[in-house]
């Protein structure tokens, strides 16, 4: 069975109220959760950008969770990969030269002039 479901289990609330008061098990959890992802989807971001991006995102989950009306309405870890994953983007979006434009952001040359279509 998939540790990622539609709905948290009691399971992934108790890891939540353990994770947002610090407890380290639980925090050392969703940190090897955060390092998988990064390690297994690393999109081309050097290693020595890996913990960086780690330490960010268990940031951001933290702070998410620790709101006092935040609900969780997945699981802990498909939180943590869906910010992780994110985080992942980002980085590559600052990697990016600041000229570079995407493919499809570039103009689209006409096969015909406008007369003849």
């Amino acid at each position: 069975m998939s540790e990622d479901r539609e709905h948290p289990t009691p399971d992934d609330q108790g890891l939540l109220a353990r994770f947002v008061a610090g407890e380290d098990v639980a925090c050392k959890k969703v940190v090897a959760w955060a390092r998988d992802i990064v390690r297994f989807r690393p999109y081309g971001i050097p290693r020595h950008e890996h913990e960086d991006i780690v330490q960010e995102s268990v940031g951001m989950v933290w702070r998410a969770c620790s709101k006092p009306d935040f609900a969780l309405r997945t699981g802990l870890r498909a939180l943590t990969r869906r910010v992780v994953l994110a985080r992942c983007v980002d980085q590559l979006r600052r990697m990016r030269p600041s000229g570079a434009r995407s493919k499809r952001s570039q103009p689209r040359t006409r096969i015909c002039s406008p007369a003849v279509v």
